[in-house]
């Protein structure tokens, strides 16, 4: 809820700015932990054949901590969908006690969670708003990866992995010339040992030798779209977020102004 004097929904736009910090630091931590080139592709000598194994070797594994800055992250965006709900209900006149953002598990059970949540009590016209957002599966899919995964958090938490990306500016060649890139060949999530591929001799490829392959850090949960890295999620969540708080502030504005005709 607004103080006097306050602008609309500074405490839900507050929540979001600490996610964006949070974003931030993370950014940060994950290009120093690249920088530090945690794996490496070993090319070794597969058994019984003559082909070479390209394996993956683990330095260090992504950190813990990094969960934790994650956790922190869906948390503040998701409860600033719960002080958005708040507002709107103690600008509307109704009890703001026990409001919170309605989320469905289709859109038929959504009406049944507007009223257990409270937010019927900012009218008719603030519930159809918030039916437009589609905050249930099969309707708005980012919104509702949102609030599933702040109730993940809270029971294991969003321990981010690495996934292969392929390794720049390299190509294989033999006596007749190139003969492979290898590079956008993705997979993951990847581990100590796991074997990327089992191909034969090439000419600039020596048993023994190493590379360091492309990394991009994702969750292990199927929210993410193709190609999309941690903090690219994170953003368009973020994103989304502060689109709905303008919305929001739009209806309040011209709620009262219509009170005020």
């Amino acid at each position: 809820m607004s103080e006097p004097g306050e602008e609309r929904f500074f405490s839900a736009k507050l929540k979001v700015e600490r996610a964006k910090d949070h974003i931030r630091d993370l950014s940060n931590k994950i290009v120093d932990y690249l920088k530090s080139k945690p794996f490496k592709v070993v090319v070794e000598q597969e058994e019984g054949s003559s082909n070479h194994l390209w394996t993956l070797r683990v330095k260090h594994d992504v950190p813990r901590l990094y969960a934790a800055i994650i956790g922190d992250i869906i948390h503040n965006l998701r409860a600033s969908l719960d002080l958005l709900a708040t507002e709107l209900v103690t600008e509307s006149g109704g009890n703001p006690n026990n409001v919170y953002f309605p989320f469905g598990n289709d859109e038929a059970g959504l009406d049944e969670m507007i009223k257990k949540r409270h937010i019927d009590r900012a009218g008719q016209k603030a519930v159809d708003l918030v039916k437009s957002f589609k905050p249930y599966k099969g309707g708005n899919n980012l919104l509702r990866a949102l609030h599933d995964l702040d109730i993940t958090d809270k029971h294991k938490s969003l321990i981010p992995v690495a996934h292969y990306a392929g390794i720049k500016n390299f190509q294989m060649t033999n006596a007749s010339g190139p003969m492979l890139t290898i590079q956008n060949l993705h997979c993951g999530p990847i581990r100590d040992g796991m074997i990327l591929m089992s191909l034969p001799p090439a000419g600039n490829v020596a048993i023994g030798q190493s590379f360091q392959p492309s990394l991009k850090l994702t969750l292990n949960e199927e929210v993410l779209e193709t190609d999309e890295n941690l903090i690219q999620f994170l953003s368009r969540l973020t994103t989304m977020v502060e689109d709905m708080i303008s919305q929001f502030e739009q209806y309040s504005e011209e709620q009262g102004a219509g009170q005020v005709s």
